[in-house]
């Protein structure tokens, strides 16, 4: 798996300034929405399916 925020990876988190930090942080809660929403949709098609 490759690391997409190389530069927080490398501990350099700290030096980041706040709105930096908290981009990062909109991006993984995105990210975690994103993947929440298609995993519902698979469930849900799969055994809709099955039906």
């Amino acid at each position: 798996m490759s690391t997409i925020h190389k530069d927080v990876a490398q501990n350099n988190w700290f030096k980041m300034s706040v709105c930096e930090q908290m981009g990062n942080v909109g991006s993984e809660v995105g990210r975690a929405v994103n993947w929440q929403n298609n995993y519902f949709l698979i469930f849900y098609y799969d055994h809709t399916r099955n039906l």
